[in-house]
């Protein structure tokens, strides 16, 4: 009876060991997707500011509301209240 108890654990505790494995490797594609998406994130934050900066308020109209738009985007991005 022991010998039956003992494989069943064995047993048990292999397959967990499987579940684990799987468990890891899913962790580690959600770690690699969310690095990617910062280094997204990253960059389209270094074009909203580039855009924030470089467009001209005065000419042509359209510039202002580019300018607008990209430093709103950005402060909400940041998490700041402008």
């Amino acid at each position: 009876m022991s010998n039956d108890l003992v494989k069943r654990w064995d047993e048990y505790v292999e397959s967990m060991g499987s579940v684990m494995g799987e468990v890891e490797h899913m962790a580690q594609q959600a770690i690699d997707q969310m690095k990617a998406a910062e280094a997204k994130l990253a960059k389209a934050v270094e074009a909203l500011g580039r855009i924030a900066d470089d467009c001209e308020a005065d000419y042509p109209p359209s510039h202002g509301a580019i300018k607008h738009d990209a430093s709103t985007t950005l402060a909400e991005i940041k998490g700041s209240n402008t």
